[in-house]
């Protein structure tokens, strides 16, 4: 309730809000948690057990842009009364960040170019998505960072990925992000 109310006071003064600096340890290469999306995915389709494998990154440069690259990210799914499924996203977004103080931050979606597709008792089904009703869309976030992990808290719905682990980063892997 706390998160939700925090956040909800950052949505009203959000507009008028002035730019804080970029938090550099936010900078830099990210790789996202497979099992705490796979929770979330879980608790938002209403099933019983969730997997997940596959890639997904997020780049964060030092001017606030941000990218996030998901490859073959499969969600294995299990609810009741219904055969497991099977969901597959690819692709990818970017982001605009805005740092609204020492734990704050929003994030506008530049471009949204995801992908969802099911495998349904064999056949094959889009699933809509997008990055106004989307995972990863845009919000309003209270985060946290250290060295070697973020944590990004949207409250519920979840808006964005939780938790990620730092990457080493190279030129070519970050074009731009600082290495670590």
């Amino acid at each position: 309730m706390r998160l939700q109310a925090s956040l909800l006071a950052l949505a009203i003064v959000a507009p008028t809000a002035v730019r804080a600096e970029m938090d550099t340890c936010v900078a830099g290469l990210w790789l996202m948690d497979l099992d705490d999306f796979a929770h979330i995915y879980a608790d938002t389709m209403g099933a019983t057990a969730a997997t997940a494998t596959g890639d997904v990154r997020l780049r964060v440069f030092p001017d606030g842009k941000a990218s996030i690259g998901i490859n073959d990210l499969v969600l294995g799914v299990e609810m009741p009364d219904m055969p497991p499924l099977k969901v597959t996203l690819q692709g990818g977004t970017d982001y605009d960040m805005t740092f609204l103080g020492e734990s704050s931050m929003s994030f506008v979606t530049d471009t949204f170019s995801i992908t969802a597709t099911a495998d349904v008792m064999g056949m094959p089904m889009v699933i809509p998505i997008s990055s106004d009703d989307g995972l990863f869309g845009a919000g309003l976030a209270e985060y946290g960072c250290s060295e070697d992990s973020l944590s990004v808290e949207t409250g519920d719905p979840v808006r964005f990925p939780r938790h990620w682990t730092r990457l080493p980063c190279t030129a070519r892997s970050c074009e731009g992000a600082p290495e670590s």
